[in-house]
């Protein structure tokens, strides 16, 4: 995968060297080039099921953001 297809797919570098698994891939019968494309999108999975669990999507962000009280300083007219 590309840098235009992961910026278009809205896929992350992962934290980790996913070229350690290839050899985990090794039954598959595809190129090294898809092995590593398929690690990214399932790293990525991975990591975005993580900040659901600890409510990091985006989702959670925008509630929490939507119920915060405005602070004094965003109430008091200039």
């Amino acid at each position: 995968m590309n840098e235009r297809q992961r910026e278009l797919l809205n896929v992350e570098d992962p934290p980790i060297d996913v070229r350690k698994f290839l050899p985990d891939l090794d039954e598959l019968e595809i190129s090294e080039e898809e092995k590593i494309e398929f690690l990214y999108i399932l790293a990525d999975i991975m990591c975005r099921f993580v900040d659901l669990g600890f409510g990091e999507d985006a989702t959670t962000i925008v509630q929490g953001l939507l119920t915060l009280e405005p602070s004094e300083s965003d109430t008091k007219e200039n």
